[in-house]
């Protein structure tokens, strides 16, 4: 905006420059909570049946790769029960988002607001 002042143009600029709000989605990544819940699913069943101590000691050798019950490493068990499944549904996510499937899942009604691959 300008104004003039006498024979001058005196030109105001922002103190302050302005910051750019960024909007972040609130959608659900379904494939890497599938994912998680694939490595979830054997001590969900330890703990269902009443034992708590086999289920975290489950849950440790699965992302860890040790097992405090039995003091045993195995990293390869690690890998394949925990991280794998995790990182298959996060690279899921990842191409679901490259090849658009996400913004078509957005504009369903309802659905699409809160839920995305």
């Amino acid at each position: 905006m300008a104004r003039r002042i006498g024979r001058r143009i005196r030109r105001y600029r922002p103190r302050f420059a302005r910051r750019v709000r960024r909007h972040r989605s609130k959608t659900i990544p379904i494939l890497p909570l599938v994912g998680l819940a694939a490595g979830m699913a054997k001590p969900v069943q330890v703990a269902m049946s009443g034992d708590y101590m086999g289920a975290l000691a489950e849950t440790g050798a699965r992302y860890t790769g040790y097992n405090f019950q039995s003091g045993q490493f195995d990293l390869m068990y690690a890998l394949m029960n925990g991280y794998l499944p995790f990182v298959a549904g996060c690279a899921g996510h990842m191409i679901a988002q490259r090849l658009g499937v996400n913004r078509t899942i957005s504009r369903i009604p309802f659905v699409g607001k809160y839920i995305s691959l």
